[in-house]
């Protein structure tokens, strides 16, 4: 019953300690990660071995998951 009346009223001149909660945003994308460069370096191998410029299946599936890896991942609150 304690914690359903508790309010909460922002501090902002110390340091978070335990039993703090703490209101974030950020925002960022998936560059840098290996997994991610993996991909990257397997799609463009994939690419530069190609000669014909028909698209395929594989060519669609690799472009979204390009769009996947670009989109930025951002939390508010």
């Amino acid at each position: 019953m304690q914690e359903r009346q508790a309010g909460y009223e922002p501090i902002e001149d110390r340091e978070l300690r335990d039993g703090d909660y703490a209101q974030i945003s950020f925002s960022g994308t998936a560059k840098g990660t290996k997994a991610v460069a993996e991909k990257k370096a397997q799609i463009a191998s994939k690419k530069a071995e190609k000669n014909d410029s028909s698209p395929t299946m594989q060519d669609a599936i690799d472009q979204k998951v390009e769009e996947e890896i670009a989109k930025p991942v951002e939390v508010d609150e």
